[in-house]
């Protein structure tokens, strides 16, 4: 079910988003409505591959050992790397 929602825009970026839609053989609203569903998608698609991967992460058995690990020496590796 469609639910009708206002909002309020600055006149120019109206103006300039009806040319987009225009560009694009669509509305206004039909371009507001292509963006919040392709925004709503991302984020749902993100949110979903960061449960799933900190559930497999949490379901590995390996484990990093970072008692030897120093920021100092990590440090020291980035700026032999880019030449510091």
């Amino acid at each position: 079910m469609k639910q009708n929602v206002t909002i309020a825009l600055e006149r120019d970026l109206v103006t300039r988003a009806r040319k987009i839609a225009a560009d694009e053989e669509t509305t206004l609203n039909g371009l507001l409505r292509q963006l919040l569903e392709e925004k709503v998608r991302l984020k749902t698609e993100r949110r979903k591959a960061i449960r799933e991967m900190i559930e497999q992460s949490r379901a590995t058995k390996a484990r990093i050992d970072m008692s030897s690990v120093s920021r100092e020496a990590t440090y020291a590796d980035r700026a032999d790397r880019i030449g510091r």
